[in-house]
């Protein structure tokens, strides 16, 4: 698990370690010096947020993470400045510096993000089940603070229990199971959220992208589960994306090798390269830096 969120967070390949977030990396080309002297008059929203209470491995950069972790947007929580008094010329000088930057670069976002929740709003009333742990209360969350203004540029949220070993299905019933309620938890928060964005006329503003640690086996275990397999598929949603299916339907032999898995057709990290040129508008010297490799360009966005 923690080797494959790794590869699918880092965009490594699964024999190289590397300890930067391929969004991270995106930020650092033009913000190497984060998070010293951050926020600033250019740059006074935080980069990123993860609604939730750990911030995300896809964005730490060389020095700092990027993200910030969100659980309440309208109490982000704030922190009191260790020493205020005079500060040594040593190293233990240079720790208290860095912990008061720290509090005090926290503490600042943490207001801007307070504004933009309280002015931000909510228009649809198809949420369910959202408390701000669950993913339909971190996606609305998210709209009411792209709608309050907030220039933030990535949000992460997490959906879990996705890991079937057993249980997938109903036992005389594969329509039904623990699968089918996380996918509609999926479903349900994805559209609820999308409806919210057309109401509050900032659906062009965002782009949507799912992704998984790996996928799962075709053939079921004796428990009604699957175990884990080799590829996984990625949604990509959003007013701005194209309706299709990229990859061919899957052709499922009724003679199927133990832990047979779906063919990989296309490399995760083409997809994320072709949202860092499409969406953000990364030039292409960018986005080799980025992923130390040339990639294919997938055509999913409209324009």
């Amino acid at each position: 698990h923690f080797r494959s969120t790794d590869i699918w967070n880092s965009a490594s390949d699964a024999n190289v370690y590397v300890s930067t977030g391929w969004i991270g990396r995106f930020f650092n080309e033009n913000h190497s010096e984060y998070p010293e002297n951050y926020p600033n008059t250019e740059n006074p929203h935080p980069f990123a947020i993860t609604l939730g209470k750990v911030i995300s491995e896809t964005c730490q950069g060389t020095k700092s993470n990027f993200s910030m972790a969100v659980s309440n947007p309208k109490k982000p929580g704030t922190a009191l400045v260790s020493n205020t008094g005079e500060i040594p010329a040593n190293c233990y000088g240079d720790t208290l510096n860095f912990v008061n930057n720290t509090i005090a670069q926290t503490n600042a976002y943490a207001d801007v993000i307070v504004n933009a929740a309280n002015a931000g709003n909510t228009l649809t009333d198809k949420y369910q089940n959202t408390g701000n742990n669950k993913l339909s209360g971190k996606l609305r969350n998210v709209a009411k603070l792209i709608s309050g203004g907030l220039k933030t540029k990535v949000y992460v949220v997490q959906l879990g229990g996705f890991d079937t070993h057993h249980s997938q299905v109903e036992e005389g019933n594969v329509t039904e199971g623990t699968h089918s309620k996380k996918l509609k938890d999926l479903s349900d928060s994805i559209v609820a959220f999308q409806d919210d964005l057309e109401l509050l006329g900032i659906d062009k503003k965002v782009i949507g992208m799912t992704y998984s640690e790996f996928g799962r086996q075709i053939k079921s275990n004796s428990a009604r589960g699957t175990d884990h397999g080799d590829a996984a598929p990625i949604l990509v949603f959003g007013s701005n994306a194209g309706q299709r299916i990229a990859g061919k339907n899957p052709v499922i032999s009724k003679y199927l090798a133990d832990q047979s898995g779906i063919p990989i057709e296309f490399d995760f990290r083409d997809v994320y390269a072709s949202l860092l040129t499409d969406w953000f508008r990364a030039s292409e010297t960018v986005t080799k830096e980025v992923f130390k490799k040339d990639l294919k360009h997938l055509k999913f966005l409209k324009n």
